[in-house]
């Protein structure tokens, strides 16, 4: 199944580039997938200006506070379109049958593909 991932971000460009970006990356998901969302102009030009254009697909300037980012992220993409929504400080992403027990997920990419098949 094919998705897309939906970053909100708010004054963090280093740590979504160093942490998120970069755990997709490794994870094997696609930078064409990828969609940052902002709260403004200003925030986006921060943005667009420090984040590598290849680990990314799109910046988007959507709305202040996650509340409202979050509400216009889910009215962006059609109706029908997959949408994982990752915070902007992910490091890893981790699988547990229990409390107790956490393995790192490699294949990124193929977790979300997996967590969309019907």
């Amino acid at each position: 199944m094919e998705y897309v991932v939906a970053i909100p971000s708010y004054q963090r460009p280093i740590a979504i580039e160093t942490k998120t970006l970069k755990t997709l990356k490794e994870g094997g998901v696609d930078a064409d997938k990828i969609y940052i969302f902002v709260a403004n102009n200003e925030e986006y030009d921060k943005y667009f200006n420090k984040i590598p254009k290849n680990l990314y697909h799109q910046i988007i300037v959507g709305e202040l506070g996650i509340r409202n980012q979050r509400v216009f992220i889910s009215k962006f993409f059609k109706q029908g379109i997959n949408i994982v929504s990752c915070d902007d400080d992910i490091e890893e992403f981790h699988f547990s049958n229990d409390k107790k027990t956490k393995i790192k997920i490699e294949n990124v990419d193929g977790m979300f593909k997996q967590n969309f098949t019907k």
